[in-house]
């Protein structure tokens, strides 16, 4: 089953001591928000709790997504996200029972059941790289570029998740180590 619900991203002036400011936001309508409380339920999370985490970090990284796509369940495959995108900022992700203050070096390898797709052209050429990516496209691929999407997708391919998830969290592990690296 796959469904989509339009984002709106919002824009609005706040004032503070500090003077005029403007916040981005995602929001949701009714419909999305029924549809993800139902879908994170089993996380212990709803619509509400999921968007104060993301619109938070979309802020503190400057990265409003053209598309958020939601797996049907959480998977170990971080690992293959990092080695599948080009850049960092091509492709984000996260994962339904990660809460705001997860460390890596803390908590271990993450889980990824959402992925933050930067723009159209991004979410097009990855598909061509993994049956992960593909499924996502079946779902983008009709999505306008001039607006905001969410999305569920259906389940992954059972067989590729099984070899794919083996050992990814150990390579997850040597590529973040790595990426740490690569920062300091």
């Amino acid at each position: 089953m796959t469904t989509s619900f339009e984002l709106l991203l919002l824009q609005e002036k706040i004032q503070d001591p500090e003077g005029v400011r403007t916040q981005v936001t995602f929001e949701t309508l009714p419909e999305a928000d029924q549809f993800l409380d139902n879908l994170l339920e089993p996380y212990q999370r709803n619509s509400f709790s999921l968007f104060v985490d993301l619109n938070e970090g979309f802020r503190r990284r400057g990265f409003w997504p053209w598309a958020i796509v939601l797996m049907d369940r959480e998977y170990r495959l971080a690992g293959h996200v990092f080695i599948t995108r080009d850049r960092l900022s091509d492709v984000l992700f996260s994962g339904y029972s990660i809460r705001s203050g997860y460390l890596v070096e803390k908590d271990g390898p993450p889980s990824m059941s959402m992925l933050f797709f930067r723009n159209k052209a991004v979410a097009s050429a990855l598909a061509q790289k993994s049956p992960l990516f593909s499924v996502c496209w079946s779902v983008l691929q009709d999505r306008s570029e001039s607006k905001h999407w969410l999305c569920q997708t259906g389940p992954l391919p059972q067989r590729w998740v099984q070899e794919a998830e083996k050992g990814d969290d150990v390579l997850f592990s040597m590529i973040y180590s790595s990426w740490l690296k690569g920062k300091a």
